[in-house]
């Protein structure tokens, strides 16, 4: 063989050892309190954060993310869908587990403390828009003829559970800005120490 040229190799698997068994789960019931899904036909029906809400057309009524699988709630107009993390105690079902699975957003980076017993998991938790990462950046005079700062390169390591390319804003108004339409909105895995949160 020559350098630098295009190749193609078929790979065949082998068998696992042993076949992969799915995790026994079970939903906890949420105390749903605020509505953070709306439908573009009645936009003012929901607010994630700043009359933005994820789109009901674009969120399946279940998430599956490595095998996990998360009921959403009620995406009805006027139905409370989305539990905002006020100190509320939430009642995990009775068996013998050993993981609690979280599907997360925030309005902005943020941390928060998790208990279960009295094992508390400290958990950071991304904003659910923007940019997940970028190479630097630099920022330009008005001329383009200096740099005027550099953004450092950044990436966020929170797995990705769900995701959509839009969101719903309030107003009626269909091109409020283009932010809208190029800024991902995500839901986030999360992983820490002896639990697991999504």
């Amino acid at each position: 063989m020559t350098k630098f040229l295009i190749r193609s190799f078929a790979v065949k698997l082998e068998n696992a050892p042993s076949p992969s068994v799915k995790p026994v789960q079970l939903a906890a019931e949420l105390p749903f309190n605020e509505d953070g899904i709306s439908y573009d036909t009645k936009r003012s029906d929901g607010n994630m954060v700043g009359g933005f809400s994820i789109p009901a057309e674009l969120v399946p009524s279940e998430i599956t993310s490595e095998d996990i699988r998360f009921v959403i709630g009620n995406k009805a107009d006027g139905q409370l869908n989305m539990v905002a993390a006020k100190g509320q105690k939430i009642n995990i079902p009775a068996g013998n587990f050993n993981k609690v699975y979280i599907l997360a957003a925030a309005s902005e980076d943020t941390q928060g403390d998790f208990k279960t017993g009295s094992l508390t998991t400290h958990l950071d938790i991304q904003n659910w828009t923007g940019f997940v990462g970028q190479h630097y950046k630099r920022v330009l005079s008005l001329d383009n003829l200096k740099v005027d700062s550099i953004i450092k390169a950044f990436t966020k390591r929170d797995n990705i559970a769900w995701y959509a390319s839009t969101a719903i804003r309030q107003s009626q108004t269909k091109h409020t800005g283009i932010v809208i339409f190029i800024n991902m909105r995500y839901l986030f895995q999360k992983a820490q120490g002896r639990l697991r949160f999504l």
